[in-house]
């Protein structure tokens, strides 16, 4: 009984010990970078049917993935307030962003930060 006893310790440290070893490769995890984008669009509605829509911005980030929700929700918490209704046009704003920021390759991420468009919605043209 003893010798089973011994030998069933003996078996469990050594495969404690030899389960180190691999959760110690486990752990090196690299983040790598990659360039993501978020294009803004403002979208126009004259009692509820779309009038047009435009691109009113493009954000891009070179980060890790963990870091790109954190840049994703900032650029959302930046529009926050714009558009909304326009009593004299009857018309309303809205802006359209996209549920996940767009993966891209790393060489699109040149020029980083904000780019803006700047044309006019249809009812800015009336």
């Amino acid at each position: 009984m003893k010798k089973l006893l011994v030998g069933l310790a003996l078996a469990l440290s050594f495969g404690s010990f030899a389960n180190t070893k691999e959760n110690d490769t486990n752990e090196q995890v690299i983040e790598v970078q990659n360039c993501y984008q978020i294009e803004i669009y403002a979208v126009e509605f004259f009692q509820g049917i779309k009038l047009g829509s435009m691109k009113i911005g493009t954000h891009r980030n070179l980060c890790t993935s963990s870091e790109a929700w954190t840049w994703y929700n900032e650029v959302i918490a930046s529009y926050d307030g714009v558009g909304g209704y326009n009593p004299l046009t009857k018309t309303e704003v809205r802006i359209q962003i996209p549920l996940m920021p767009e993966l891209l390759a790393k060489d699109k991420c040149n020029d980083l930060g904000f780019s803006v468009v700047t044309k006019p919605l249809p009812s800015e043209i009336m």
